[in-house]
């Protein structure tokens, strides 16, 4: 059992068409180690049997709650249904088919418990397949250098509910890239560690994103890193190397006006560094490609 006084864990699960391993998912929950935890599970108008899996595992734990979306409104807003009925002090969600490890919850409460001045923590997961085969590790990259790069917190993570507040909610516009935009978010208005422990499993599965579910993804991870691009290099000013490799990664996708404004902030910053190398050194073609002129001379000297 739990003590008054331990920390109220809230747990969001958002779920759609997720029978086949929610019982799973929510069993992992009630195996862990620490026991002061809420689970908030929000049904996103399901067609399969996960609302009655949900509420049959409700009606044993008064600890587990059930809501349904009038309508699909898809993840963001399930995860923002889910904490709108958040008590915890500190928050952490996960997807109907995947699993804490028993000690998940009790480990990274006992951290943020004994590190005040930290409102986010994230970890490194353990992959499996359909079946909970193990398959690889992924070890964290430090978020707190990386996230404006890559997303690297991706699924094991918990934080205070305090900085949630200052994040406000998740983006409803930006399905598909809604968790890694929360944790930019996040990044910039408290700090962010990280643990090297294994608790979580993400399932793997064999179905692979479409070419035009990856653009989706591609065209919203380059429209938000250029909302955040001022405070983004701001922050990295003080890693030169990271704050050029963050350039690059937008610079690689943008072209005409948008590149030249971007270029020209990177030039300001320090002319030798971005400037110069992306023209000489790392894309001197590339650089040229971003530009209608060299199509137009292209076609002009090969129709000839």
């Amino acid at each position: 059992m739990y003590s008054d006084s331990s920390s109220l864990v809230s747990i969001v699960l958002p779920v759609y068409n997720g029978a086949r391993f929610l019982a799973e998912s929510i069993e992992s929950c009630l195996a862990q180690t620490y026991e002061n935890w809420e689970l908030i599970i929000v049904n996103d108008c399901s067609t399969d049997t996960s609302l009655d899996i949900a509420k049959n595992f409700a009606s044993k734990d008064t600890r587990i709650h059930v809501y349904s979306n009038e309508i699909n409104k898809k993840l963001p807003a399930s995860l923002n249904e889910g904490f709108r009925h958040a008590r915890g002090k500190y928050y952490t969600w996960t997807s109907h088919d995947n699993r804490f490890h028993p000690d998940f919850l009790r480990v990274y409460v006992d951290y943020l418990d004994h590190n005040p001045s930290i409102g986010f923590l994230a970890g490194s997961y353990q992959a499996i397949d359909t079946e909970g085969n193990m398959l690889y590790k992924v070890s964290l990259r430090d978020p707190e250098k990386f996230i404006p790069l890559v997303n690297t917190v991706a699924y094991a993570f918990m934080y205070r509910a305090e900085a949630a507040r200052m994040a406000g909610e998740y983006d409803e516009n930006l399905f598909l890239v809604e968790d890694y935009e929360y944790w930019v978010r996040l990044w910039m208005c408290t700090k962010v560690a990280r643990i090297e422990e294994c608790l979580y499993f993400t399932r793997v599965h064999s179905g692979t994103l479409t070419e035009s579910r990856k653009k989706d993804i591609a065209r919203k991870l380059l429209e938000m890193r250029l909302m955040y691009f001022d405070r983004f290099t701001e922050r990295l000013k003080k890693t030169p190397s990271l704050l050029r490799d963050f350039f690059i990664s937008i610079a690689d996708n943008t072209s005409g006006r948008q590149f030249i404004m971007l270029y020209l902030k990177m030039f300001a910053i320090s002319p030798i560094r971005f400037g110069l190398y992306y023209i000489s050194v790392y894309r001197p073609l590339k650089f040229l490609k971003k530009f209608d002129w060299y199509w137009a001379l292209k076609r002009k000297v090969f129709n000839k």
